[in-house]
């Protein structure tokens, strides 16, 4: 199975390379190319991602039903109206599912993180402003799909400080049950780091992304030019599964266990 993207050089020139395909029993002699928007909409993404869960739920019997985890993690954010709180599960009272959320750090990471000195105002709660955004974002999504509490490893793994290493060393073996026994695994597929929008498209502008849409084609690639053509559907890898492989996060080797362990995932980008 191949790809193609249409690649734009600056001059009116492009190229076509490979194809995803799919046969297709429809078939449409009207369909139109449009670039792919530059930015994910929330308000027509959400009802989209929460027909998925709840088809998840209904329908795929070996995904996990319950939306009780057989355990939490040590450290939780509880979303709030306005701010995030850091919880722990084994003193305060938590009920109901959790979120762990997947993205890229990127170099130098200057956003906010826990630490010994600032655990106890991670405790008593911080405004979503102070956080970078990415996590915002992430956030808003959590919030209409009504998950109450999310993981992030910067904010529930001490990072900065005396304590950092063993707690560090620590939970780093947990990592398996958390994303095991988290209800969603929220992916920042095209961020680069959490101070970039996870909803804006941060690759070469250079090539413009098409939609799936229907052709004939030859089966044989042409081989036997007498061969009835068939209809199928070409795809762009990025709107396939195989398109996280594509995004910065897929390029995160610590990601794939992460999409690995965790019962479903939702990919932002």
């Amino acid at each position: 199975m191949s790809y193609f993207y249409l690649i734009f050089d600056g001059t009116n020139d492009t190229s076509l390379e490979g194809v995803y395909t799919v046969k297709s029993t429809h078939i449409t002699n009207d369909f139109s190319v449009r670039a792919r928007p530059p930015s994910l909409q929330l308000d027509r993404a959400i009802p989209s991602a929460q027909r998925w869960i709840n088809g998840c739920l209904d329908g795929h019997e070996k995904c996990p039903k319950d939306t009780q985890p057989m355990s939490y993690p040590t450290r939780l954010l509880k979303i709030e109206e306005s701010s995030v709180r850091l919880v722990l599960p084994a003193e305060d009272v938590v009920s109901g599912s959790y979120a762990a959320l997947s993205y890229c750090w990127g170099p130098n990471p200057s956003f906010l993180r826990l630490s010994d000195s600032n655990l106890q105002t991670l405790r008593d709660g911080v405004s979503y402003s102070t956080l970078p955004l990415a996590y915002q974002e992430a956030i808003k999504v959590m919030r209409a799909i009504g998950i109450q509490y999310l993981w992030i490893d910067s904010l529930c793994i001490i990072q900065i400080g005396p304590g950092s290493e063993e707690d560090w060393k620590s939970e780093a073996m947990k990592m398996q049950e958390v994303y095991s026994n988290c209800f969603l695994h929220l992916s920042l597929s095209t961020a680069p780091s959490p101070n970039y929008s996870c909803l804006q498209c941060h690759h070469d502008t250079k090539i413009k992304e098409v939609p799936p849409f229907q052709a004939q084609v030859n089966p044989n690639h042409g081989d036997n030019r007498d061969m009835e053509l068939e209809d199928w559907v070409i795809i762009p890898p990025r709107y396939s599964s195989e398109g996280l492989q594509l995004s910065p996060l897929g390029k995160r080797a610590w990601a794939l266990q992460e999409w690995f362990f965790a019962p479903r995932i939702l990919s932002l980008g």
